[in-house]
């Protein structure tokens, strides 16, 4: 790993001094010493721009290769079993893998369960006001049939017009 010093952080560097000689006003140690704080923090800066800028680099560049070529599959004693597995496919094998325990005999995939979730979820919320209000109208339509035919049932019974 490099770090450029470039002219700007010449310059820069050239500002502190001056600033420091303008604010200094006893002997050349305070000088050294605010100086010295000054070029500290520039180049811890300086350094961790420089190491992150590498770290994103190299790191992009793994996740970049495992995203295209997948990584090497191992047993379970960490040995290459010279498979590979891509993102892909381990998604989708967690997408097919069943939910539930063993006893339960519904048992469905991930997608299929986190679907049939998110279809009662809406459902629950959005159609509850409308199927109250239907069986309401049921119960009341039901209501008016019972109520007639009852009493004409009643009227023929009783010999009522």
């Amino acid at each position: 790993m490099k770090i450029e010093i470039t002219e700007q952080d010449r310059g820069w560097l050239a500002d502190q001094m001056l600033e420091a000689i303008g604010r200094s006003d006893d002997d050349g140690e305070s000088l050294h010493r605010m100086v010295e704080k000054a070029v500290e923090s520039r180049l811890e800066h300086m350094v961790m721009t420089t190491f992150e800028r590498a770290l994103d680099r190299e790191i992009g560049e793994r996740v970049t290769s495992i995203l295209e070529d997948g990584w090497p599959v191992t047993s379970s004693y960490g040995e290459h079993t010279g498979k590979t597995v891509t993102v892909r496919e381990l998604i989708l094998k967690k997408l097919d893998t069943p939910v539930g325990d063993s006893y339960d005999r519904t048992r469905k995939s991930l997608v299929a369960h986190l679907v049939a979730q998110a279809v009662e979820g809406a459902l629950g919320k959005e159609l509850k006001a409308e199927l109250e209000r239907a069986k309401a109208e049921i119960r009341a339509a039901v209501d008016g049939l019972i109520k007639e035919k009852l009493t004409e049932t009643l009227r023929a019974a009783l010999g009522i017009r």
